[in-house]
């Protein structure tokens, strides 16, 4: 072999190992991207269930007859609070609707039943669509 095809081989096997290198890195990363989103996914999934479950168990209990306990209802915009913040890089528009959810627990009596629909934040709607959406991206 002459040493212009030793160059020229030596120069395709570093060109070779400069694709392979930055292949692998770009397959890395995104692996690495597709991790750190599924774990976003998985924390929205799971404050959701609890603000939903909580707020089941509060509004349950109202209809059976118990006071309006203003310390659940702080505790529920915390968590429904917490749902806007775990699910703000996933969707947005989604998002904002948990922050008004959150909102509506400040203060549920100044929300009438129209209002809560027009906001897209009643109970049942708001956490079917989270669900489809969590299991779309996740």
């Amino acid at each position: 072999m002459t040493e212009t095809e030793i160059a020229m081989w030596l120069s395709v096997t570093s060109a070779s190992i400069a694709a392979i290198s930055f292949l692998r890195d770009h397959l890395a990363t995104r692996n690495e991207r597709e991790t750190e989103q599924r774990g976003s996914v998985d924390k929205g999934l799971i404050a959701l269930r609890e603000a939903a479950s909580h707020t089941e168990r509060y509004i349950d209990s109202r209809r059976e007859g118990a006071e309006r306990n203003t310390k659940i209802e702080l505790e529920l915009e915390n968590l429904w609070y917490a749902v806007y913040v775990a699910m703000r890089n996933i969707n947005e528009p989604l998002a904002r609707r948990f922050r008004l959810k959150a909102g509506y627990w400040r203060d549920p009596e100044q929300w009438s039943e129209q209002t809560v629909t027009e906001a897209g934040i009643g109970l049942k709607r708001i956490v079917l669509e989270a669900d489809f959406l969590l299991h779309q991206v996740g």
